[in-house]
């Protein structure tokens, strides 16, 4: 998880992918990050009403990708995603991800339909392109 939580540390971007009803995937990205207390997923916000929250209520199933700027890591993550309208852990994800929210903050309004993503991890594939590597590991 340390390895996991220093790519988060030095991208400060993922790529979250799910699918909607009919089957067509969707990519977009998002800003992730760890709680302490709460080790195996990693959290994120949204607004409830975006088509992705839909989409993972419906196949909570998913995918993240994420990288180091200079491309020389990278891990993908396939997990399955809760949807939290918690108010005492939306403080805490907010509190963790803090200025990383930029563009976020832009996009997303109204700010009081906020809703944690949490990110249940169980399979994780690190990539070191430059060493032809790759390392699949069951985290379920």
């Amino acid at each position: 998880m340390s390895m996991l939580s220093h790519l988060v540390d030095e991208s400060h971007a993922a790529v979250l992918a799910s699918v909607d009803s009919s089957g067509r995937p969707h990519i977009r990205w998002i800003v992730p990050g760890f709680l302490s207390d709460k080790n195996g997923a990693v959290y994120t916000v949204s607004v409830s009403s975006y088509p992705k929250i839909e989409q993972l209520l419906n196949n909570p199933h998913a995918e993240m990708m994420l990288q180091t700027p200079g491309l020389n890591k990278i891990i993908n993550l396939r997990g399955i995603v809760n949807i939290l309208d918690n108010p005492s852990i939306r403080s805490e994800v907010l509190e963790c991800l803090g200025e990383r929210l930029h563009a976020f903050w832009r996009s997303a309004m109204p700010r009081d339909d906020l809703v944690v993503l949490e990110f249940v991890l169980q399979e994780a594939t690190y990539y070191v392109p430059m060493n032809n590597s790759r390392l699949t590991l069951d985290l379920s």
